[in-house]
């Protein structure tokens, strides 16, 4: 939306907001027992809290959680506050409305086969490479090979003992 929108997971799409697209599609995929959701201030929360409300839950708890100044502090707030007998961590961008429940079912059959997967496709655009990044106008692009090339999405599902793991092993750097 590139900075189109004052709050992109409240933005609506086919008359609902994003989040409710994406929380629903976790409803329906049957494979989680809480949500997290991290929001940036207090006036999100509220209008949040006012759309979940609204989302058929099927009993599923929700934990609020203040995010932080930037999105892997954000992740490691939610990750501090699992429960114990936490196993497995769906990390997903609200905004991010097309996430399917047979795509985070396929997702949590993968984590659990090998304690992290994420969603992804195939770069579809040219992509090209500079070889200094601090020349910015330069005639000689590299090509790279698109065949070789995927984007990332979100979810991404992690063992919780080695997201969090990982997390805190960044923050003591």
């Amino acid at each position: 939306m590139q900075g189109t929108v004052e709050d992109k997971i409240l933005t609506r799409l086919a008359g609902l907001p994003l989040i409710n697209h994406s929380i629903s599609a976790f409803v329906k995929s049957g494979v989680i027992n809480q949500f997290t959701i991290v929001y940036r201030d207090i006036e999100q929360r509220k209008a949040l809290e006012a759309i979940v409300i609204q989302i058929e839950l099927k009993d599923i708890p929700v934990k609020w959680i203040h995010g932080g100044s930037e999105r892997q502090n954000s992740v490691y707030n939610a990750l501090i506050t699992q429960p114990e007998n936490c196993e497995y961590v769906f990390i997903h961008d609200g905004a991010r409305p097309l996430i399917t429940a047979t795509a985070i079912q396929d997702l949590h059959r993968a984590v659990l086969n090998g304690g992290a997967a994420s969603l992804a496709h195939p770069v579809a655009d040219t992509v090209k490479r500079i070889a200094d990044p601090k020349q910015l106008f330069q005639t000689e692009l590299e090509d790279l090979d698109r065949d070789r090339l995927w984007a990332m999405e979100t979810p991404q599902a992690f063992a919780f003992n080695k997201i969090l793991s990982a997390y805190e092993n960044v923050r003591s750097k």
